[in-house]
């Protein structure tokens, strides 16, 4: 099932969002390192160029 732009917009919103809500604890250093990486993967030219996104 292909991916469409606006399913990966919004995934990436909704990943902002909950990075957002992550406060500074110690205890999820892995976790916002993680969102971090997904999140950088989702704005990178890469894959908008895969998507066929234009920036």
């Amino acid at each position: 099932m292909p991916v469409r732009q606006k399913d990966a917009q919004r995934a990436l919103e909704l990943l902002q969002q909950y990075r957002t809500k992550q406060g500074p604890v110690e205890e999820d250093r892995h976790l916002q390192q993680s969102l971090d990486r997904v999140i950088n993967v989702f704005q990178s030219q890469l894959f908008c160029a895969l998507l066929g996104k234009n920036k």
